[in-house]
């Protein structure tokens, strides 16, 4: 038997996991040994017998599957780009129209919850329809209709979610987040969409850094079951709406209370999510694929919002990223300290408009008393955090104090307890010597939406 090897160039993988379904589906093929594919490299290396299996065989194989024989043009990455940048600029000035933070207060109702799942729904068609339909078009090929495996898979998703609840909740009796928990858990999350995002949108140079899975090697059987159990897994994404209600049911301290929680938030997102699929019979194998990189272009941005929420959690400041934060409040003028009896004083104000004003000069080597006035104190702005300084302040209606020591000649960040709303300490040596009316005000600090609720 004379054996032969031939690699095929192979369009619209967008994760690791793309790998395994094409492998699956040449080895099936009578005659062919051996199917390796890379998403990295964006092919498939066939070793097989040409007395049993040809090229036309392959070809057949890979499009079933879902995928496209050839290379990627290169105008269409650059295309890409541009329609990300686009989406970026687009989403980072809208992200404070509905923000699912602001409503997830110790006491919100089951109604509320479902109407956080049906408001963030954009973002889990982004996240997971590429995924969705996936399943529902590769059933409806094997005769199954398109709604039948979309409700499947969303029955999957309300499971996975729910235990998923019911064991954070579980685990929150037991202790509680530290702030460099939060943090890291954020970034963590935001860097993980921001990698999903360039693959799903077809960037091959970043393919080599996509995270493998221990079982992105296997492939789920195609079975009428398959939709079902790609829904419990998708549980296990690190995405970040799905994140944010994992923490707010592990504050629960209750399993049953968790479990209650992120099942009426997944079953507000069930609608959109079940129309998505129920559609997939009506969409081509080629408008399947524009979108699932349109779905890695909002992956990506808010990738990019959750990174940069994180990076603010742990007290660090990366300048290139205001652009994708929420819409600007005008600050007022930045002011410093007032010293009294060796102790400077300085005032802020917590209201709509975030933290008013967001630039606070200090003395170096003098205590300081921070009093801050909640004027206005929301779901987002009730809590301030200053990471450098492991100092964290639940605000109150009315004058609220903070008292610490700078020792350095340095910046110091704060925010609210999302990282969304920010405002900076400059320590210098002289503070006599600092003009404030020179200062300009801070780039492009996120204010608190219209959806938070004020509380006093």
């Amino acid at each position: 038997m004379s054996l032969r090897s031939i690699t095929i160039p192979v369009k619209d993988m967008h994760c690791t996991a793309c790998e395994g379904r094409i492998e699956n589906a040449l080895k099936n093929l009578n005659g062919v040994l051996m199917a390796r594919a890379s998403f990295a490299a964006a092919e498939v290396t066939v070793t097989y017998d040409p007395a049993l299996a040809d090229n036309a065989m392959f070809a057949a194989a890979i499009e079933k599957s879902g995928y496209s024989i050839g290379k990627a043009p290169r105008y269409g990455k650059l295309l890409g780009l541009l329609l990300i940048f686009t989406a970026i600029f687009l989403l980072g000035n809208l992200t404070d129209a509905y923000d699912i933070d602001s409503q997830l207060q110790n006491n919100v109702s089951y109604f509320v919850l479902f109407s956080i799942g049906a408001l963030t729904s954009l973002h889990c068609i982004g996240m997971c329809g590429g995924l969705m339909l996936s399943q529902s078009i590769r059933q409806e090929a094997g005769g199954q209709p398109g709604t039948l495996p979309a409700l499947a898979y969303n029955i999957g998703r309300i499971l996975s979610y729910t235990l998923l609840g019911g064991a954070a909740g579980a685990l929150g009796s037991v202790f509680s987040l530290t702030l460099a928990m939060k943090a890291g858990i954020t970034l963590f999350a935001g860097l993980f969409m921001i990698l999903m995002g360039l693959n799903m949108a077809g960037l091959s140079p970043f393919k080599r850094f996509s995270i493998r899975w221990p079982w992105s090697g296997y492939a789920v059987q195609t079975t009428r079951r398959s939709p079902f159990v790609v829904g419990c897994l998708n549980g296990l994404m690190p995405c970040g709406p799905l994140q944010t209600m994992q923490l707010y049911a592990l504050g629960t301290g209750s399993a049953v209370n968790g479990a209650t929680a992120m099942f009426f938030f997944a079953l507000g997102t069930v609608p959109f999510m079940l129309t998505i699929g129920s559609l997939s019979g009506f969409l081509s194998k080629g408008h399947s694929q524009k979108i699932v990189k349109f779905s890695g272009v909002l992956v990506l941005a808010l990738g990019l919002i959750m990174a940069d929420r994180g990076l603010a959690l742990s007290g660090m400041e990366l300048p290139g990223l205001s652009f994708f934060r929420a819409n600007t409040t005008r600050q007022t003028a930045a002011i410093k300290a007032e010293i009294k009896d060796g102790v400077q004083i300085i005032h802020m104000a917590a209201n709509r408009q975030g933290y008013v004003p967001g630039i606070l000069y200090l003395q170096k080597g003098l205590p300081v008393q921070w009093i801050i006035d909640g004027e206005q104190l929301n779901a987002c702005n009730n809590a301030i955090i200053i990471p450098a300084l492991h100092i964290e302040k639940p605000l109150e209606p009315g004058e609220n104090t903070v008292e610490f020591m700078p020792l350095n000649e340095k910046e110091i960040n704060f925010s609210c307890w999302m990282g969304m709303i920010r405002g900076v300490f400059k320590v210098v040596d002289d503070l006599a010597a600092i003009d404030v009316s020179e200062e300009k005000p801070l780039p492009s600090s996120g204010g608190c939406s219209g959806s938070c609720c004020v509380r006093g």
